[in-house]
């Protein structure tokens, strides 16, 4: 790690990394079906639709992620590829990637990699980054904030105007002088002004022209210039500028959109400061745990490596599920949806269990007495059983929070306690098939609590975040929903 970091050929490749992650957040998805309404307004980007300070963290987290995965690319893709080496008999090759992997090139090869199979005119492989680069868009609402307030706008503005007089008389009052020295505190007039001018509808023979139109061309133009003024609007003050300009406009107020950033927020630094927690917990907890089950523990971690092997279980138990209930937590919240994402989720655990394997059968230089046929054999049904085990956990968590129920706290401690329990069997049973047949001979018992207590933990702690999710966005969508019209009583005869 410190070779590394001490490499002048590691920060030039963090430096073109920065560079192409800069660009790529910047570019707006070319097929959101939301920009058809924004295609009057050529090269916009990522800052014409958020504030600029929202705009300058997200990128800020999108370019510090994508170098977080660039250092683990640099120390751990060697290890990944010395162990399917080592796993398929070619030992040799193994070597050779070894020392390949010493060469003070090899940083470079990694940022290479990333941005050749990132380009664009490789049809597959272009999603690795717009993959990335639009779940960071989606945590602020772009362009999708932008669009729904200005579509909520034009809706509104049209339904004020319903014949083609007074969709004239709308659109001319829009694009006049003094309706744009009205805004110009909250928007970029210079922008506006040169769209304006872009759109023909700057000047009064444009603007009589324009009034001149038929009906469905009157309404184009207004939801071109309603857009443009969201634009400028949100260029200059930010989203929540939008609230003043709809008083300029005459409609009513956009209402609060909260992205995927809020509802995560919370439950991420939950689920991490838990991690911390269990870190340092489960090496405290060995002695205690040699005492209950009355001799020696060989699983728990202990030692002088003992937070390191903590942090190794982690990995492999804890970090799945929670991966697994954010997966969720991000899923279209439908019904329908239900079995697809806990197949997503079943997929993610085999290719996590499948390079956390190939990492480390390369990193502690494993040597194989089996081909590969029978390495294979051997590992898929645990790597399967892992999967279903995790598939329980998040299906059973799915189902006991989106059904309907008392906010009691007995309520809620019970739901937690049928998790854990859920958690308890099926971690359990493959705990116990692990010590019974994954190595040549049985081994010891403790690992089947060592397995209980950390799925334990992960299902209480995706449960938690799950529900906290779920009840912030059924709380949204009843403040979003029209209020019941009034009933009065029957007069009386």
């Amino acid at each position: 790690m410190t070779s590394l970091l001490g490499s002048a050929q590691f920060w030039f490749g963090a430096l073109l990394l920065c560079a192409f992650q800069f660009a790529k957040f910047n570019e707006i998805k070319p097929l959101d079906t939301g920009l058809k309404a924004l295609s009057a307004v050529p090269d916009l980007r990522a800052r014409d639709f958020v504030g600029l300070l929202p705009y300058r963290v997200t990128l800020v987290l999108f370019v510090l992620v994508t170098l977080a995965g660039y250092v683990v690319l640099c120390l751990a893709s060697p290890s990944l590829i010395g162990g399917w080496l080592r796993i398929v008999g070619q030992q040799s090759d193994a070597a050779e990637i070894d020392g390949i992997a010493q060469s003070s090139a090899y940083p470079l090869w990694i940022a290479a990699a990333f941005m050749g199979l990132a380009h664009q005119t490789i049809p597959g492989l272009a999603r690795i980054s717009n993959v990335q680069r639009d779940m960071f868009h989606d945590l602020v609402g772009i362009p999708r904030a932008l669009v729904e307030t200005s579509a909520h706008f034009s809706t509104q503005i049209l339904a004020q105007s319903l014949d083609r007089r007074s969709r004239g008389e709308r659109l001319a009052l829009m694009c006049s002088d003094r309706w744009r020295a009205g805004i110009e505190p909250i928007a970029d007039i210079g922008f506006l002004e040169a769209q304006l001018e872009r759109l023909k509808l700057d000047d009064e023979d444009d603007i009589k022209d324009a009034r001149a139109g038929s009906v469905r061309e009157l309404r184009a133009s207004i939801e071109q210039v309603v857009c443009v003024a969201c634009i400028a609007t949100v260029r200059k003050g930010g989203i929540d500028a939008l609230a003043e300009l709809a008083g300029h406009l005459g409609v009513e107020k956009p209402r609060a959109q909260p992205g995927l950033w809020q509802d995560l927020l919370a439950p991420a630094l939950g689920c991490f400061t838990a991690l911390v927690v269990l870190l340092f917990l489960l090496p405290m907890a060995t002695p205690l745990a040699a005492r209950l089950m009355g001799g020696e523990v060989v699983f728990w971690p202990s030692g002088e490596g003992a937070l390191s092997s903590s942090a190794v279980y982690l990995v492999g138990l804890v970090i799945p599920v929670l991966v697994a209930a954010a997966i969720l937590a991000s899923w279209t919240p439908r019904k329908a949806d239900a079995e697809g994402s806990l197949l997503v989720v079943g997929l993610f655990v085999v290719f996590y269990d499948l390079a956390q394997t190939l990492w480390d059968y390369g990193f502690n230089n494993v040597r194989l007495n089996q081909d590969t046929g029978q390495f294979i054999g051997h590992m898929v049904p645990f790597i399967a059983l892992h999967a279903l085990v995790v598939m329980a956990i998040c299906g059973f968590v799915q189902w006991r929070v989106t059904q309907p129920a008392p906010a009691t706290v007995s309520r809620q401690t019970l739901d937690v306690l049928e998790t854990v329990l859920v958690a308890a069997v099926v971690s359990a049973f493959y705990g116990w098939a692990r010590i019974d047949y994954q190595w040549a001979k049985p081994q010891p018992f403790d690992l089947v609590p060592l397995t209980v207590l950390l799925n334990g933990a992960a299902a209480v702690m995706a449960f938690v975040a799950y529900r906290s999710i779920w009840r912030r966005r059924q709380a949204r969508q009843q403040s979003l929903a029209p209020p019941e019209p009034l009933r009065f009583p029957a007069a009386a005869d």
